[in-house]
């Protein structure tokens, strides 16, 4: 079957394809599914802007080429664009998929699609479609497209070329998006054994330890010379002991633990 982007026959800046097929995987191992959450509700119809490569061309870079709209069927989400005529670059992409070599990139936002793919089958369980784009590097082996994730800022302004409202969601916080649901159930054992792993690294004569080897002082009346391996690593600017507050120290440390722990957990 061919999957690249084509005009709508009898126009000349309409443009169709599948954005997100389901089945298959990708070159990372991933696949859409019938019942991946798309929030296709959260836009309009031609809302979604419609990107080239990504944003990563030199001469078109992350300009807005068109504007999509889209529908589930029972194979995955069709997409119908309409091309912006006035583009620079409106004519070059427009000979590009005359010759069909061009397919399409679902893109969602970093918060929502990352922590909510399932790692032994490589289903993606939430994938708000937020933009799409025109790709050569297919990375679908059958539809010529791969998902990526965007900055939630890059989304707004590529929105705000359209005049599109951004849904609520975009502008809640970064760590709003992953839903208590998603979340694995950990077991209390499992729990106690991460933060007792936790309170271990973050002892007090660990980060004594820590902190002598990287050169620092445990008081600004004190101070300790590196171990010569430190030193050998790091240069002589190693053996220049600095004051460190370690409780302070430790505050930032357990705050890094903590934002790990949830990270690994939201996997």
């Amino acid at each position: 079957m061919d999957h690249a982007v084509k005009f709508v026959e009898g126009h000349d800046d309409m443009i169709e394809g599948m954005l997100a097929p389901f089945g298959g995987t990708d070159l990372m191992g991933e696949h859409f599914t019938a019942d991946t959450n798309f929030e296709l509700e959260w836009f309009g119809a031609g809302e979604r802007p419609l990107l080239y490569a990504h944003g990563t061309d030199p001469a078109i870079k992350t300009s807005v080429i068109g504007r999509m709209s889209l529908s589930q069927t029972d194979k995955g989400v069709w997409m119908q664009a309409q091309l912006d005529k006035s583009h620079a670059y409106k004519d070059a992409v427009s000979a590009l998929i005359k010759e069909g070599v061009l397919g399409l990139s679902a893109g969602s936002i970093e918060r929502f699609y990352l922590p909510n793919r399932n790692p032994q089958t490589g289903a993606i369980k939430h994938f708000p479609i937020i933009e799409g784009s025109l790709t050569t590097g297919p990375a679908h082996p059958e539809a010529l497209l791969a998902p990526y994730a965007a900055k939630s800022v890059d989304a707004l302004e590529h929105l705000s070329v359209l005049g599109v409202k951004a849904p609520a969601q975009l502008d809640e916080p970064e760590d709003k998006g992953i839903e208590d649901e998603h979340l694995p159930v950990i077991e209390p054992a499992t729990k106690d054994h991460i933060w007792d792993a936790i309170k271990s690294v973050l002892s007090p004569q660990s980060l004594h330890d820590a902190a002598v080897a990287s050169g620092a002082a445990c008081a600004p009346s004190e101070t300790h010379e590196p171990p010569a391996s430190v030193l050998a690593v790091a240069g002589n600017d190693a053996a220049k002991s600095v004051p460190i507050d370690l409780e302070a120290f430790r505050a930032e440390l357990t705050a890094l633990a903590v934002e790990t722990v949830k990270q690994e957990l939201r996997k």
